[in-house]
């Protein structure tokens, strides 16, 4: 830690006392530093762990996830099922977890590391808030801890961030917004967190065009339940509010992530 060491000497031909105050330097203050930076011309889907499209393959013969230009683009049919007799009401086409171009590895959030994630969204219209879930990004360590959801609260489409308490039971959420103005342009989300049982939260949203913060929020709570965490990006959701859903897709484009060190 950077700080000033005081030493004392003495001159006998002036009998002063002599103050030197010398700047010591033992350890840089911890900083971020970037570990993942996928361009989708380039990496492809290759920058991710695994892919989720269509796993009950409800729609053959059509890929659901691929990529537009410099952008990952995730369509969602409404006649898509995910897979399983359980998850049969629902819908998912979604990809995890990172990849390092360099050496083709998986890159691991491990217990007690801090991370920002960043990423780019445009959200069409068609893409609506619903009042069961919607998510569009999670952190999951076995079950989701935190989720970028779509919400229809009280006749008002929101984004909000959602943390859930698995150990404990229940969950909250860190901050909403109005979703209607955030549709049709590109936003981007940053997300700070400590993969701990009581870590730190910060949420920082913005107008990816004017870089205007939209929202700026930060609280705490269970990260991690087992040895990792895991990011995942796409469109999962619920189909029970059929009047909120159709046809849709999102784009997302500009991931990032940094760990501290």
């Amino acid at each position: 830690m950077a700080g000033f060491r005081k030493a004392f000497s003495w001159s006998p031909n002036f009998a002063v006392l002599v103050m030197v105050a010398e700047f010591v330097v033992s350890a840089q203050a911890a900083s971020f530093v970037l570990k993942w930076s996928p361009q989708a011309h380039t990496d492809g889907l290759q920058a991710f762990e695994g892919i989720q499209d269509d796993r009950q393959q409800s729609d053959p013969g059509v890929k659901h996830i691929y990529v537009q230009g410099n952008s990952y683009r995730f369509d969602m049919p409404l006649k898509q099922r995910e897979l399983g007799k359980a998850e049969s009401e629902r819908q998912r086409n979604e990809v995890y977890g990172m990849v390092a171009n360099q050496t083709g590895k998986g890159i691991s959030i491990l217990k007690g590391e801090s991370w920002r994630i960043q990423h780019k969204i445009f959200i069409p219209k068609s893409l609506k808030a619903t009042t069961s879930f919607t998510h569009i990004m999670q952190l999951l360590s076995t079950l989701p801890t935190l989720t970028l959801s779509l919400r229809h609260t009280n006749n008002i489409p929101a984004i909000e961030l959602h943390l859930y308490n698995r150990t404990a039971g229940g969950s909250k959420i860190i901050a909403s917004t109005p979703l209607s103005p955030l549709q049709e342009k590109w936003i981007e989300s940053q997300i700070t967190f400590t993969a701990v049982a009581d870590g730190a939260i910060q949420w920082l949203l913005r107008d990816a065009a004017t870089n205007a913060v939209i929202v700026q929020a930060d609280g705490s709570g269970e990260l991690i339940q087992m040895d990792r965490v895991r990011p995942k990006w796409g469109i999962y959701r619920s189909v029970s509010d059929t009047p909120h859903l159709q046809n849709c897709f999102m784009l997302i484009k500009d991931l990032q992530a940094w760990r501290q060190e």
